[in-house]
């Protein structure tokens, strides 16, 4: 899951979709990732991108 946030939080992996992520932080059912992730750090996937590319 920490592998995941950090992949997602990585300017160079913008481009990955999350569907992508999920795979390589070993997750094969993308629904269950999303969930997982919003229980773990109580955000979406697509929150904590977004969030990241913020400045400022």
């Amino acid at each position: 899951m920490l592998r995941a946030e950090r992949l997602l939080r990585n300017p160079a992996m913008r481009t990955r979709k999350i569907i992508e992520i999920a795979h390589l932080a070993g997750f094969h059912d993308v629904s269950y990732f999303h969930r997982a992730f919003r229980r773990r750090f109580g955000q979406t996937p697509d929150d904590v991108r977004k969030l990241s590319g913020e400045t400022g």
